[in-house]
């Protein structure tokens, strides 16, 4: 296919903001008509993946994706919100170029009722992993009991590759304090022979002394330094950033944050961006926390979906609290 005269662009991307206006389209809508973008890439595969497992994720596709690679379907969302990851292992070519075609659906008029865009409107990552690794999104860590003098924190990571084998495999984490400086580490050998292809295991709690609490006005975030080895080598190497606070709800007093009543005071907010459109840019949410903070505000309902992992992220980093909603249409 002649691709030649389409537009070259960056990720994330909206393809509806850039369409004209249109008054007899769907108010509910954003006056925009309901359209079919198609995007597609061509890339060589690096000859240092050999060997390895190499996967596709895409954070979002709106309203609903359809993506191939070299004319086979890999993956798709029909919920644009939630992204996928495809394994693209043996579907990689390595002796000519490989040609990814995403086709993103805006659907029918009647699919929402606020603007919601449409395309490849969040990031794309391509990961490069080894046999044993660490699964998407595997990271869990909680931080169940918290003094002045001292935390625990709990770290859970989901562990693929080990299914029926037996493999010296060792998960390790370190913690660091927000100015860097290392305040704790825990290890624990995998499980030999699980039965599950992803493995969940929860390593020795952990001790942080004088541990710096995160709120709205001191957005303080320890990291957690996740590495798996095999056979004393390292395989698998993660960050995960994290915050040391309490959260209690009660109908006697509302909501506490580390043991103070705190009032949610912030907006229900859809995920646009005004005029830029839906592409989660990470400026332009960034600008659009710091004039929140700057009204007073500490808060975000997200209206009505899960929001882009940059805008959780930068919610962590600038002390903004998330009500956050799983879906609306």
């Amino acid at each position: 296919f002649d691709d030649a005269s389409w537009k070259t662009l960056d990720l994330p991307h909206d393809f509806q903001i850039n369409q004209p206006w249109d008054k007899t389209a769907s108010q509910a809508r954003g006056f925009k008509n309901m359209e079919i973008g198609w995007y597609r890439k061509n890339f060589k595969a690096n000859p240092d993946w050999k060997g390895k497992r190499i996967f596709i994720d895409f954070e979002g596709i709106m309203l609903t994706g359809d993506v191939w690679l070299n004319g086979e379907k890999i993956g798709g969302t029909d919920y644009g919100y939630l992204g996928f990851e495809a394994d693209i292992t043996k579907k990689l070519r390595f002796d000519s170029e490989n040609v990814m075609a995403v086709r993103a659906n805006t659907g029918k008029e009647n699919n929402s009722r606020w603007y919601t865009g449409g395309g490849i409107f969040r990031d794309v990552h391509v990961f490069v992993k080894d046999s044993v690794s660490v699964a998407r999104h595997g990271i869990f860590i909680t931080t169940p009991k918290i003094s002045v003098e001292n935390a625990t924190a709990n770290i859970q990571v989901e562990v693929e590759g080990i299914r029926g084998k037996s493999l010296n495999v060792e998960i390790t984490a370190k913690i660091f304090s927000p100015d860097g400086k290392q305040v704790s580490e825990t290890k624990i050998a995998a499980p030999q022979r699980s039965k599950k292809s992803t493995h969940e295991v929860l390593l020795p709690e952990v001790n942080i002394v004088n541990p710096q609490l995160w709120s709205c006005e001191t957005p303080n975030l320890y990291t957690a330094e996740i590495t798996i080895l095999l056979d004393g080598k390292t395989i698998d190497k993660t960050t995960e950033k994290f915050g040391i606070r309490t959260l209690e709800f009660s109908k006697e007093f509302g909501f506490k944050l580390n043991g103070k009543k705190v009032f949610l005071k912030g907006i229900a907010n859809h995920h646009d961006l005004g005029a830029v459109g839906v592409a989660a840019y990470e400026t332009a949410i960034s600008r659009q926390f710091d004039m929140l903070k700057s009204f007073g505000y500490n808060h975000v309902r997200t209206s009505h979906n899960p929001y882009s992992e940059a805008f959780l992220r930068l919610a962590d980093e600038k002390g903004i609290l998330i009500v956050d909603e799983l879906y609306d249409k």
